[in-house]
């Protein structure tokens, strides 16, 4: 199991990309059945991944190894330049990827 945090910001910039860049769309869509639903969402609600990844704070993706490999191939498609996000958002990615073994 593999762990990526992200703010909302970062989850805005890859939903900005959409379909232009695999960082885009295919990335949120991969991280989306990440979100730990118990540790992001009341009780009291339907649970809503799709809902969660818009909410405020942070959040720490849970994400299985399978889905961490086919996380790095998307960064692989783009040469691991991760075009249009800040240097520090580029560093926290590289990490990531680095990390997957």
């Amino acid at each position: 199991m593999y762990k990526l945090t992200l703010t909302l910001d970062e989850r805005k910039a890859i939903e900005f990309l959409g379909r232009a860049y695999a960082t885009g769309s295919e990335f949120m869509y991969k991280l989306i059945p990440c979100i730990p639903e118990k540790e992001y969402f009341d009780d009291g609600f339907e649970w809503c991944a799709e809902v969660a990844w818009y909410m405020e704070g942070d959040i720490t993706f849970k994400i299985p190894e399978n889905h961490a490999w086919s996380i790095q191939e998307l960064f692989a498609e783009e040469n691991n330049l991760f075009p249009m996000f800040c240097d520090s958002f580029k560093s926290k990615l590289m990490r990531f990827s680095d990390s997957i073994v």
